[in-house]
C-alpha cells in the first residue's frame, strides 16, 4: 500500500511530515485508507487500516506503516537487521510486489497495522491465527526475494537469459499459489467481525 505525495490532491511534504510528527508524539491509534495494490490480496484499495504507534519493536510478519521518500507505505516486515551501533533497519516488501523495499530505519516507522476494516467487516491482526499466518507469509516472501531479482535496478541491467526467465516464472507460480492460499484463509478463517 502506498500513498504517493506527488499529485494535485496530496499534501506538501513539509505539511505531511508535520502531521505525522504530531500523530506519532501522542501515542495514538489512527485509521488510514489503503491506496494501491502492493499488498493484495490481504489489503485492498479502499480498506481502512488501524495504525498503532505505541510499539517500539516489531517482528517479521507484521505490517508496518512507514514514511519514506515522500510516500506513506504499509508493507510486511521480512527481516530485521541491527547494526553494531544499535541502529535497527527493517526489510519490507509488498505482498503483491516482486521487489524488496529499501531498508527502513526506526525513525521512518509511523506504526504497526493492527486491524483491517473492509466495509462493515473488520479483522484484527493481533489474533494468534493471524500472527502465525503473517509470520508464514513473511517466510514465503523471503523465499520469493531469493528467487526474484531484489530490486528494480537489478532487473533493468540484466540480460534476458533463460536463468532469469526461469526465476521470473517460478516467482509468478509461487505468487499465484500464495494468493490462492490467502484467499482461502480469508474466506474460511479470516476472523471477520461485523461492526
Amino acid at each position: 500500500m502506498s500513498n504517493q505525495n506527488s499529485g494535485e490532491d496530496s499534501l506538501p511534504s513539509e505539511l505531511l511530515d508535520a502531521a505525522i510528527g504530531l500523530w506519532t508524539q501522542d501515542d495514538s491509534i489512527r485509521w488510514i485508507t489503503v491506496s494501491g495494490r502492493s499488498m493484495m490480496p490481504v489489503l485492498r484499495e479502499g480498506d481502512l487500516l488501524l495504525i498503532d504507534n505505541k510499539h517500539q519493536s516489531y517482528e517479521p510478519g507484521v505490517i508496518l506503516t512507514v514514511r519514506h521518500s515522500g510516500e506513506i507505505i504499509s508493507h510486511r516486515v521480512l527481516a530485521i537487521h541491527t547494526q553494531a551501533d544499535g541502529k535497527v533497519f527493517y526489510i519490507t516488501k509488498g505482498d503483491n510486489s516482486p521487489y524488496l523495499d529499501p531498508a527502513f530505519n526506526q525513525g521512518e516507522v509511523i506504526g504497526q497495522v493492527m486491524a483491517l476494516r473492509r466495509g462493515s467487516r473488520e479483522i484484527s491482526f493481533e489474533t494468534s491465527q493471524w500472527k502465525r499466518v503473517n509470520r508464514n507469509i513473511a517466510k514465503a516472501m523471503s523465499v520469493y526475494s531469493r528467487i526474484y531479482p531484489h530490486t528494480k535496478n537489478n532487473q533493468e541491467g540484466s540480460s534476458r537469459s533463460f536463468s532469469l526467465w526461469l526465476r521470473i516464472a517460478c516467482y509468478h507460480i509461487m505468487q499465484g499459489f500464495y494468493r490462492l492460499v490467502v484467499q482461502i484463509f480469508l474466506l474460511l478463517f479470516g476472523g471477520w467481525k461485523r461492526i
